[in-house]
């Protein structure tokens, strides 16, 4: 009898032969992790085996389902991690360029300080103090007039 077992992530085809007897019992285990080059060289070997009888291409069409199967696996596997080097080399990228822009702030921020005239800056500084005073004294003058004060 050949039984069908569709799971989310793979196809299993399964031969039972003969009559259960008690005590008889079935396993199914999860296949090793391959690496891609092993999974090309057994479809390579799968591929090269002879036709013939039909049992050697039964075996010959299992090994290539095997071989294939195998091979879509590890293509799954390489686009997932391609995947996530992806978005963390475009979260790398969106972080130096956050850097690079902080960076050219500071470096002018620098230049500007480096850069002082100082006589200019004191210059500037004096008329604004002047300026100050001259305000200051203007609104207490303002604030002691009344509207008597005004008027007179």
């Amino acid at each position: 009898m050949i039984r069908r077992c569709v799971t989310p992530r793979r196809i299993i085809d399964a031969l039972l032969s003969g009559k259960p007897v008690d005590g008889d019992s079935l396993s199914v285990t999860p296949a090793g992790r391959q690496d891609v080059f092993a999974a090309l060289s057994d479809l390579a070997d799968a591929l090269e085996l002879p036709d013939g009888s039909p049992a050697q291409g039964t075996a010959q069409f299992n090994r290539l389902n095997r071989s294939l199967e195998s091979l879509d696996q590890q293509l799954t596997h390489l686009s997932s991690v391609r995947a996530s080097v992806g978005s963390r080399l475009q979260a790398a990228a969106v972080v130096a360029d956050a850097h690079a822009g902080s960076k050219l702030q500071i470096q002018q921020a620098l230049s500007q300080v480096q850069d002082l005239d100082y006589a200019e800056a004191s210059t500037r500084l004096a008329q604004n103090m002047t300026g100050l005073q001259a305000a200051q004294e203007a609104f207490s003058r303002l604030a002691n007039l009344s509207l008597f004060n005004f008027l007179r």
